[in-house]
């Protein structure tokens, strides 16, 4: 037998002999949850013991899973079925980033109110438990194989899987009917961007260098259009292995597949949705400040408190001298 064909029926029998005890008692998984989560747990591990792709093997969201993130994104939800999605693990919890982010909002015009339609989205265990002590709504996102609790070098394997399941899980948000903004949590939100987003498009993402798409930043209203741009985006991590999610998404747009799907998209303005790769010095309108092209957390730490210590000092300024201050967001 075939090696891949061995570890199938490897697999199978190992699942068969640990359901095969369970047959009996289905009442119990039925009502409570964190039995069921444990046995998904222990069928994950499986996966990856036995030699499988881990970066294809993308985990779909169980039963209990998708119960949970209906009700957190019935709560968190605006009247028009948008919410706010950021992510989170527990090295950008213990580096203080989430505090940044939310101190953001604090710090905006009128924006506080947002944080009511935030779902943080955890990646590993100690960030999902540190979330439910500081918001109401958190979400525990599984993903096979690895540790995601560390500091993620870009282009490792384990960055990799991180990016594609992030892929994978906006599209279930979108079958889900909700509509939403995705923000890095490498990102400070100074005014509210909704009043710059467009409600032609079906997909509005912010850019590196005015024409990469950089998709840390990007608002998705959910319909046919933009679940198959998602399905497609996801299903393309096969054709090009070891390539991250927003050059896979900077070849769908070459190939015009964006087209042949009729999704309507749109290039946020640099000017409005900054960053460090090209940052604004319109301080009247900008909303929002990514720490893009920084590399590591240390810098892109020291870069958002600088960021955010530009604003206050614009905040703190007499409204003529407002009109003509030049930023001095600091540097990586």
């Amino acid at each position: 037998m075939p090696q891949f064909g061995l570890k199938l029926g490897v697999r199978r029998v190992l699942i068969t002999t640990l359901l095969a005890p369970l047959v009996g008692i289905p009442i119990v998984f039925m009502f409570h949850e964190p039995a069921a989560l444990h046995l998904q747990s222990i069928l994950d591990n499986f996966n990856s013991q036995l030699g499988m792709d881990t970066l294809t093997e993308i985990p779909q969201l169980s039963f209990w899973e998708h119960k949970r993130l209906g009700d957190l994104l019935k709560k968190a939800s605006m009247p028009n079925k948008t919410v706010i999605l950021t992510p989170l693990n527990h090295a950008w919890v213990t580096a203080g980033m989430i505090d940044l982010y939310f101190e953001s909002f604090r710090e905006g015009e009128n924006i506080q109110e947002l944080v009511n339609h935030i779902v943080i989205v955890a990646v590993d265990k100690p960030a999902y438990d540190n979330c439910t002590q500081i918001h109401p709504h958190c979400f525990m996102l599984r993903t096979n194989g690895g540790d995601f609790s560390g500091e993620k070098v870009y282009m490792s394997e384990d960055y990799l899987k991180m990016t594609w399941r992030k892929i994978k899980f906006l599209q279930n948000v979108l079958e889900m009917g909700y509509n939403f903004i995705f923000s890095d949590a490498d990102i400070l939100w100074f005014r509210n961007p909704f009043t710059h987003l467009v409600e032609d498009f079906d997909l509005q993402i912010a850019v590196d260098h005015s024409t990469d798409a950089n998709t840390g930043f990007m608002y998705a209203v959910s319909n046919n259009r933009t679940i198959n741009l998602f399905k497609t985006w996801y299903d393309s991590r096969e054709r090009q292995l070891g390539i991250h999610e927003q050059a896979n998404l900077q070849m769908i747009l070459q190939e015009k597949i964006i087209e042949d799907i009729g999704l309507k998209l749109r290039f946020l303005d640099v000017s409005i949705f900054s960053g460090h790769c090209q940052r604004s010095n319109d301080l009247l309108h900008v909303c929002t400040m990514h720490a893009t092209c920084c590399v590591g957390l240390g810098q892109k730490m020291g870069y958002l408190q600088s960021a955010l210590n530009a604003w206050k000092e614009f905040k703190a300024l007499p409204p003529h001298e407002k009109l003509s201050k030049v930023p001095n967001w600091g540097s990586c």
